[in-house]
């Protein structure tokens, strides 16, 4: 897995949406989209969006209510997680969010390194 800031310019074509197939290659740098989404991009539209659904996790990390951390498939943008952190994801976990929502969301920021 790679570092989410490396991947400043987004993804390759296609890959936003089969993130099962493309891992951490199809995950975009959140400190990059540190103002956010256009309105209306971060529920259910990161198909439809790409890495303009994607927002800065250190925003997410303040601004949201600890309670839509679990509800990826209606918050598509929390389910975006950094890789690099979590070093010892079960294999499959990264098409699975739903499964491991809260505990794969971490700051961006803090694990920029």
């Amino acid at each position: 897995m790679v570092s989410m800031t490396a991947h400043s310019r987004g993804p390759p074509a296609g890959a936003v949406g089969s993130n099962a197939t493309y891992g951490a290659e199809a995950m975009v740098s959140m400190t990059a989209h540190s103002f956010g989404p256009p309105a209306g991009a971060v529920v259910d539209s990161n198909a439809t969006y790409g890495a303009e659904a994607m927002v800065s996790m250190t925003h997410i990390h303040v601004d949201y209510p600890p309670a839509q951390l679990v509800v990826t498939l209606r918050n598509g943008a929390e389910a975006m997680v950094s890789m690099t952190a979590i070093v010892d994801l079960p294999a499959g976990a990264v098409g699975s969010n739903a499964t491991y929502g809260a505990e794969a969301m971490v700051s961006m920021t803090a694990h920029s390194r």
